[in-house]
């Protein structure tokens, strides 16, 4: 836990680079829109994110578990409860 700035999508690209970069992880947000923005944002840096939570359908949900476990995503952006 760190406390938010002002530019939260880059002290979250920062932490990942810094200490974490090449690693599998997931990020939780508080909403379901905000999953889906910071994933957005972490791609348009450059890394390969994939949002997650209870309002996606099933085939997207698994799809998403699946690139994570293989690896091909692995960063992935969910909510702390549905």
């Amino acid at each position: 836990m760190r406390p938010k700035s002002k530019d939260l999508i880059g002290q979250i690209f920062d932490f990942i680079q810094s200490h974490h970069k090449g690693q599998a992880g997931v990020i939780y947000c508080s909403t379901r829109q905000t999953t889906e923005e910071v994933a957005q944002s972490l791609r348009d840096k450059g890394l390969k994110a994939a949002h997650f939570h209870a309002g996606i359908d099933t085939q997207l949900k698994d799809d998403t578990v699946s690139e994570w476990q293989s690896g091909s995503v692995p960063i992935i952006v969910a909510t702390v409860n549905n």
